[in-house]
């Protein structure tokens, strides 16, 4: 049951923006985005509660995406499949990473859509950290025609909210409070009426109100990001 809530849609993004102009009837779009990314988490030091930053290099992660549209209303999902990744100075190594995300809204016009949503991300350090971070959102997402031809188009979509924490291997940063954000903005091209491919920029970040000593952290995960779309 949970694969299966795993490969809903928070956003063929709107490569799902093809299905987005149908203004009646049911359309299904299944799609797959390549996202060339980078992470930054915080570090803290126990002595001075100090909290900084550190990255991974440069990686690519395959994101396949399900959207269904039935009139002005959809229900979309994707699914980030577990990856590991080493970060600089091997401050943390074989550090294992996933998410999913559904979203449901209704468009407004037929460039505008309204959208609640529900996130889940899962980073474990290992025996330095292993925790589930859960987030209900609301959000925007939109798409416009470039041009007479209609074969260009953009897109862009946000989304905010609470992050709950919770740490598997201890309570010390369970109740934690926090923010997460998250933009995606590009551009895209028609091949003909079902097929669609795009390229943007995605951005999300989680804040963490309280580490060390008060201090806030910081995480970031930002790139590149490629898809391709089928509509049936």
């Amino acid at each position: 049951m949970k694969a299966c809530m795993r490969v809903v849609v928070l956003l063929a993004s709107l490569s799902l923006a093809p299905g987005a102009w149908a203004q009646d009837g049911v359309r299904f779009t299944i799609g797959v985005k390549a996202w060339v990314h980078t992470w930054s988490t915080w570090t803290g030091s126990q002595l001075d509660g100090s909290v900084g930053q550190t990255e991974t290099d440069t990686e690519t992660v395959l994101v396949p995406s399900v959207n269904l549209r039935m009139g002005n209303f959809f229900v979309s999902g994707d699914f980030f499949p577990e990856k590991e990744y080493d970060f600089f100075n091997n401050t943390y190594r074989g550090v294992k990473r996933s998410e999913w995300s559904v979203v449901g809204g209704y468009y407004l016009v037929p460039q505008l859509a309204v959208a609640l949503g529900f996130k889940q991300i899962n980073q474990n350090f290992g025996s330095t950290f292993d925790a589930t971070l859960s987030v209900p959102m609301v959000g925007l997402q939109a798409g416009a025609p470039i041009g007479d031809s209609g074969n260009w188009f953009i897109y862009g979509n946000g989304f905010f909210g609470p992050v709950d924490f919770k740490e598997k291997s201890s309570t010390v940063l369970d109740n934690q409070k926090g923010w997460y954000y998250s933009t995606e903005i590009g551009t895209g091209y028609r091949f003909f009426d079902r097929l669609a491919g795009t390229v943007g920029y995605k951005y999300q970040t989680v804040r963490w109100e309280e580490l060390n000593r008060k201090n806030p952290g910081y995480d970031y995960t930002a790139g590149w990001i490629i898809g391709l779309s089928f509509t049936f």
